[in-house]
C-alpha cells in the first residue's frame, strides 16, 4: 500500500473527550432507559449507581454500549434478574460490529427475546440523547482552541464508539465539525477498526496520534501501533491545554515516543488503574 506523505492526523474520541456529554448521557439516558427496559424501577437507585459506575469510574468507562449493558446485566442476574444472556455475549463476543444495524441483522437471524430488548433499550437510549439541548452538549474548555491551532498542521478524525447521527449532529452544534476531515461512530465498526480505516487511507501508524479518556481509547491505539494522548477525567482543560502547548508539538516532530510512557502513566494513575 502506498503511504501518503508525511501527513500527521489527530484522532479524538467526542463524549468525555471532546465533548462535556459522558456523565449527562449516562445519568439521564443510558441508565434511566436500562431501568426502564427491564423494569427495575424498584431498584432504581441501586441499578443507576452501577450502572454509573462501570460505564463513568471503573476501567469499563468509554465501552461499547451493548459491552456494558452485558457486563450489568450478568452482574444483576441471579440477585435481581433471572435472563438468559447467552444471546447476548455471543453477540458481543462475536467479533461483529456492535451497532443498532448489527444487532437488527442479529435479531433477524436468531429472534432472540434478549436481543430485541437489547435493541429497545439503545433505540430509547438514542431518542432520549436526541432530546438533550445544546447547553447540555458543549465541549470541554480547551477542546476547541486546540483544534484551531491543529488545524492545517494536522488533519482531525472523530473516533467515536456514539451513534452516528447523534455525533454528527452534536458536533454540528457546536461548531466543531468544520474543523473535522473524517468522522467514525459506531457504525463504522471498533476505534481499532476505524484507526486502520485510516491506515487504508496512507497515514503511517507513526503519524496518527489517539486522543482519548478511556480504556478503549488506549486499548485501540496499542492495538494499531499508534500513539496515545489522554484528556484525564476531571482534568479535561489541563489536558486540553498541554495538547495545544506541548504534546501536540512534540508529535507533530515525530518525537511522540519521548513521552508516551508518561502519558500512559498518568492515564492509567488518574482511573486508579495499573498498567
Amino acid at each position: 500500500m502506498q503511504r501518503m506523505t508525511d501527513k500527521k492526523i489527530v484522532c479524538i474520541d467526542s463524549d468525555g473527550t471532546a465533548l462535556d456529554t459522558m456523565n449527562v448521557k449516562h445519568i439521564r439516558c443510558f441508565g434511566p432507559c436500562f431501568v426502564k427496559e427491564w423494569g427495575l424501577a424498584a431498584q432504581e437507585a441501586l441499578v443507576l449507581a452501577r450502572w454509573n459506575g462501570i460505564n463513568l469510574y471503573e476501567k469499563t468507562r468509554g465501552k461499547n454500549r451493548f459491552i456494558t449493558l452485558y457486563l450489568i446485566l450478568n452482574e444483576l442476574n441471579g440477585k435481581l434478574l433471572q435472563e438468559d444472556l447467552s444471546s447476548l455475549k455471543n453477540w458481543v463476543e462475536s467479533g461483529k460490529e456492535l451497532s443498532n444495524a448489527s444487532l437488527q441483522r442479529e435479531i433477524a437471524e436468531t429472534g432472540a427475546p434478549l436481543l430485541k430488548k437489547a435493541l429497545a433499550w439503545s433505540e430509547e437510549v438514542n431518542r432520549e440523547i436526541a432530546k438533550l439541548t445544546d447547553e447540555d452538549k458543549k465541549p470541554f474548555e480547551g477542546a476547541e482552541a486546540f483544534l484551531q491551532y491543529a488545524q492545517g498542521k494536522a488533519d482531525i478524525a472523530v473516533v467515536s464508539s456514539a451513534g452516528g447521527e447523534a455525533l454528527r449532529q452534536e458536533w454540528n452544534s457546536c461548531g466543531l465539525d468544520d474543523y473535522v476531515n473524517f468522522l467514525f461512530s459506531q457504525e463504522d465498526g471498533t476505534k481499532a477498526q476505524c484507526l486502520r480505516l485510516l491506515e487504508e487511507k496512507g497515514y503511517a501508524p507513526e503519524n496518527i496520534l489517539m486522543v482519548g479518556d478511556s480504556f478503549p481509547d488506549i486499548q485501540a491505539a496499542e492495538e494499531c501501533d499508534v500513539w496515545f494522548y489522554p484528556i484525564l477525567a476531571g482534568k479535561e482543560k489541563q489536558s486540553w491545554k498541554n495538547l495545544k502547548e506541548t504534546c501536540f508539538g512534540i508529535f507533530w516532530a515525530g518525537s511522540f515516543q519521548t513521552v508516551q510512557e508518561q502519558c500512559k502513566k498518568d492515564f492509567y494513575k488518574n482511573l486508579n488503574a495499573e498498567e
